[in-house]
């Protein structure tokens, strides 16, 4: 009797990204957004609506848009930056890192983030200090053609090192509650958003925490 073996050779697949969009915190990205239900232009004069969402001559442009609308569009915002964080980021991150780290790259684009040091330094393996740095350089914002420091996106900045350097077993949001409940919340979430603090009682600002 003979007895045939034979190996077989089955292809396992997996992910070359550890990182997944599960992790995300979206309440946070939210929160530093800012949702505003109708078209605006941002601090750079491009013309926004809901969650930060840059407007595309594919979008319909509305009046005024409904939350479900506006969580639709983030969703596929978010998704697309993910997508993108993929091709460009090798390291496996912790929850409250890579919810820092995407909602950089929501804010700056992808473009800019997978070009970014900050991305070449995680990938690298860099000391905390240096990403921390990476993070607070994006502070700028161009207005014709020069940069222009913004203290609401250096705030964010902040906020994002404090996430990223948060333990992944403890919530950011047991720290942020004074920033994100405090009475000058309203006005700090239009200077977020690229408004002047006088214009903060002319806009409709909704502010949502989702447990998602």
């Amino acid at each position: 009797m003979f007895l045939l073996c034979l190996l077989i050779s089955i292809p396992v697949t997996s992910s070359s990204h550890a990182n997944d969009i599960a992790q995300i915190d979206r309440s946070f990205i939210m929160r530093n957004e800012g949702l505003i239900l109708y078209p605006y232009n941002d601090i750079a004069g491009y013309q926004t609506i809901c969650y930060g969402h840059k407007t595309v001559p594919s979008d319909i442009i509305k009046k005024e848009y409904t939350i479900p609308e506006c969580m639709a569009i983030f969703e596929k915002d978010l998704t697309l930056v993910v997508i993108e964080n993929n091709e460009c980021l090798e390291q496996k991150l912790n929850d409250n890192q890579y919810t820092a780290v995407i909602d950089l790259e929501f804010n700056i684009g992808s473009e800019s983030y997978c070009r970014s040091t900050l991305n070449r330094n995680l990938n690298n393996h860099e000391s905390i200090m240096r990403i921390d740095n990476d993070f607070l350089m994006w502070r700028y914002f161009t207005i014709n053609g020069k940069l222009v420091v913004s203290d609401g996106i250096y705030d964010r900045r902040k906020r994002e090192v404090d996430l990223y350097n948060t333990p992944e077993w403890k919530s950011f949001s047991q720290n942020d509650s004074e920033w994100f409940q405090s009475d000058f919340h309203f006005q700090k979430m239009a200077v977020s958003v690229g408004l002047q603090p006088s214009q903060s009682e002319k806009v409709k600002i909704v502010t949502i925490f989702y447990e998602i």
